[in-house]
């Protein structure tokens, strides 16, 4: 079983050094000179960046590359037919009884 490194510091000649002992062990005097030593905590050597650690970030499906110039198939719109006149929905320069009928206006 491996046991953690620990860094500590000697409180009268700043000596630092690490030792390698269990959880519960520690280390009283400086290797060097004998006086008192304080632990030194330093930050963790893993740092996580970028996104990717949520279950929002992952995605089904493959998204389109940035170089291919389309969108989404989701984030694609149609505009939406515009509401008919007074007079009935219709094709343009024909007559309500035309379009009843499926004639065209010519």
């Amino acid at each position: 079983m491996r046991m953690p490194t620990y860094e500590y510091r000697c409180t009268r000649c700043k000596h630092q050094f690490e030792a390698v002992h269990p959880v519960g062990g520690t280390v009283d005097r400086c290797e060097r000179c004998g006086a008192r030593v304080r632990r030194v905590f330093s930050p963790p050597a893993l740092i996580f960046k970028g996104s990717g650690w949520y279950i929002t970030d992952h995605r089904k499906t493959p998204a389109p590359s940035e170089g291919d110039g389309g969108t989404p198939k989701a984030a694609k719109t149609t505009p939406a037919p515009k509401p008919a006149d007074s007079g009935g929905a219709g094709v343009e320069g024909s007559k309500p009884s035309d379009v009843k009928k499926g004639k065209k206006a010519s």
